[in-house]
């Protein structure tokens, strides 16, 4: 699994890496140091990972709830 490390890149390239063409990734959270690393350096930055990560996120649990009714379906034998 891959991690940004503290010095790492842009604000950008975490976004690709969250986002990442499709593909579900269980990233680990970020501690305070990385946190502060990535964020200090200009509030539009911050707020543009904040978006990107939330829709990753937001994206994530409708996969998880979407699964969890389609299981739901088939041991109901409505599906």
């Amino acid at each position: 699994m891959r991690r940004v490390p503290a010095e790492g890149p842009s604000c950008s390239a975490v976004a690709r890496q969250a986002t990442g063409a499709g593909a579900v990734v269980d990233l680990e959270p970020f501690s305070s140091a990385e946190l502060e690393a990535l964020f200090r350096g200009g509030e539009a930055e911050a707020d543009f990972c904040e978006t990107v990560l939330a829709r990753a996120a937001r994206g994530r649990g409708a996969a998880d709830v979407a699964l969890a009714e389609g299981l739901h379906a088939l041991r109901q034998g409505d599906r």
